[in-house]
């Protein structure tokens, strides 16, 4: 769906006036996860987790269901109409740490499919260059200009195969070792060979390698990043960075693993409706 019919849809409702074009997402994601079984399927599992009653548990799945339509309309901007608009709801916790970071050298931010993302650009509004990298959108947006917030504004390093990869990386450890600000996420299944796994109520999260590579390579510090939305407010929260490189390539795995564990353990708990890659994404055991 979002290869084929994702393009032309974004074309009609970019169109339309930004409330309405909301909502008909938000409608789409719904209606399409209700008649995709499996998806449907995932989604009630999750709810089942992360609510006790029947009413609690139709509540999760209705949000859930609904960001779908509504962090895609915040990536492309849509029912925002300037970045001065989308400013004024933006929330940073935990800046003092990128500040007092960013006076000594390269920073690499570890980012998740958690939450409504765009997390590059929101730091770009905020006066953050950031450089972005993976393997990108599946589909075409269809104008650029309509898709500031999803990072239009902000460099970027594409790839799609194991060389292009390696070359991305390459040129992410020159902008680190310039003193750059790269953002990675770390749980793409694109994005590398799995490094380690984060057990979590309802589901494993899936760490790749990519990040963890450049990370041993350049030794920049490695701050994770989570976006959420509470109420209008679209909160940007910085962790400390992960502990220094260890040369034991196994105690280095175990170390961020232990670091990563409780901030993402903490942010399913917070918001269960907003972490869409767990409770609908295929799970990547089940594949062959």
């Amino acid at each position: 769906m979002q290869v084929a019919a994702l393009p032309p849809l974004l074309g009609v409702l970019r169109r339309m006036p930004g409330g309405p074009a909301r909502g008909a997402l938000i409608l789409v994601g719904i209606v399409h996860a209700f008649l995709d079984g499996a998806c449907w399927g995932r989604a009630r599992a999750w709810a089942a987790v992360h609510a006790s009653g029947p009413g609690d548990r139709r509540r999760l799945l209705a949000r859930l269901l609904a960001n779908r339509g509504r962090f895609l309309a915040t990536a492309l901007g849509i029912g925002t109409p300037d970045p001065e608009s989308f400013r004024r709801h933006l929330v940073f916790e935990g800046r003092d740490r990128l500040d007092a970071l960013a006076r000594t050298g390269g920073i690499m931010l570890l980012g998740f499919h958690l939450g409504p993302g765009g997390t590059a650009a929101k730091l770009g509004l905020a006066g953050y260059p950031v450089t972005t990298a993976g393997a990108g959108l599946r589909f075409r947006v269809p104008a650029p200009s309509y898709a500031w917030v999803g990072g239009a504004r902000s460099p970027s390093i594409v790839w799609g195969d194991a060389p292009s990869r390696a070359a991305g990386l390459h040129r992410l450890s020159e902008l680190l070792q310039h003193g750059g600000i790269v953002s990675l996420t770390a749980d793409s299944h694109e994005d590398g060979r799995p490094a380690f796994e984060v057990p979590l109520p309802g589901r494993t999260l899936r760490v790749r390698a990519g990040w963890f590579v450049l990370r041993r390579l350049t030794g920049a510090p490695t701050l994770p990043v989570l976006t959420s939305e509470i109420g209008r407010r679209s909160v940007v929260t910085i962790h400390p960075p992960l502990p220094d490189p260890d040369p034991d390539l196994e105690l280095d795995r175990a170390a961020c693993r232990e670091a990563l564990a409780p901030i993402l353990r903490e942010y399913v708990r917070r918001f269960p409706e907003q972490c869409l890659s767990l409770a609908l994404w295929p799970d990547e055991a089940a594949r062959p």
